[in-house]
């Protein structure tokens, strides 16, 4: 992965105490650790803001330009489960309500709290990786899952071409609506808001899967190999979880064509890795 072990962060979270301290929580603890500045933050983001009464958190983010964007947490509303509290109430503070980031050429604006990768380098780094392991061809049909702003369905589109067709599926409303804009001059691709589930899948001869932390799961994963695409393209945030998701596709005779990992989280324990899967 370009670029060095510090100043690569393009979002950071600050934590606010009930005292009003701002910095970061302590590893598996609620208390916060007052900074002046976090290391790993590209200049924009690196020093903690100013902030207002009532808030819980302070996000700071910026796109390609380094223009920051504030962005504000309160303690959300409805029930909490499982234990956990309600996601937060995000409101922009300042600056611009979209980012923008420009991968092979292509200019992509996201809204300022959606997601993109936090290393300015991660997502140019992901996609031409992904594109060279699956090498799609000009008329083939792609099933993009968890398709977020549209990065992968738009440059996958590009190489399958007029002739092709890739279908992007996303379960949150923001990331669609990015993506619809993104996505404009492509007729041969669309996302659509659904969650990830086997009844929403269609045949195709790629699929990428780009999962939450938590995986893909048992029966997606299944449901994925059942369709029976000439092969499968998996970007994973968490090596453990790949691991599960692996674990179904090998016990149904697919096989590990390649597996690459990125450091596009120096300075902390996280590894991104890229799985091909072709049938066994």
């Amino acid at each position: 992965m370009p670029g060095g072990l510090l100043g690569w962060r393009t979002r950071i979270q600050y934590a606010i105490g009930r005292d009003g301290t701002v910095g970061l929580r302590r590893h598996r603890s609620h208390e916060v650790e007052p900074i002046d500045a976090c290391p790993l933050g590209v200049a924009p983001v690196s020093e903690p803001p100013l902030v207002r009464p009532g808030l819980t958190g302070i996000e700071v983010a910026c796109g390609d330009d380094r223009e920051p964007a504030l962005l504000g947490h309160s303690p959300g509303v409805g029930r909490q489960a499982r234990g956990r509290r309600p996601p937060d109430r995000v409101e922009l503070l300042a600056g611009p309500p979209r980012l923008r980031h420009t991968v092979a050429g292509r200019t992509f604006e996201v809204d300022a709290a959606g997601f993109w990768q936090v290393h300015p380098h991660a997502a140019s780094t992901f996609a031409a990786a992904l594109l060279e392991l699956l090498r799609p061809q000009p008329g083939e049909r792609v099933l993009d899952l968890y398709a977020g702003a549209g990065l992968f369905t738009a440059l996958i589109a590009s190489a399958v071409g007029a002739d092709g067709d890739v279908l992007g599926i996303e379960a949150s409303r923001q990331a669609v609506a990015d993506a619809e804009a993104n996505l404009a001059d492509l007729p041969q691709a669309r996302v659509v808001q659904s969650r990830v589930t086997p009844d929403v899948l269609v045949d195709a001869d790629l699929v990428v899967l780009d999962p939450p932390r938590s995986g893909a799961g048992r029966e997606v994963m299944a449901a994925v190999l059942a369709r029976s695409p000439r092969a499968v393209g998996y970007v994973a945030c968490d090596p453990a979880a790949l691991a599960r998701d692996l674990r179904v596709a090998l016990d149904s005779g697919w096989r590990l064509a390649e597996l690459r990992a990125f450091d596009a989280f120096p300075m902390t324990h996280h590894v991104e890795c890229l799985a091909l899967l072709v049938p066994g």
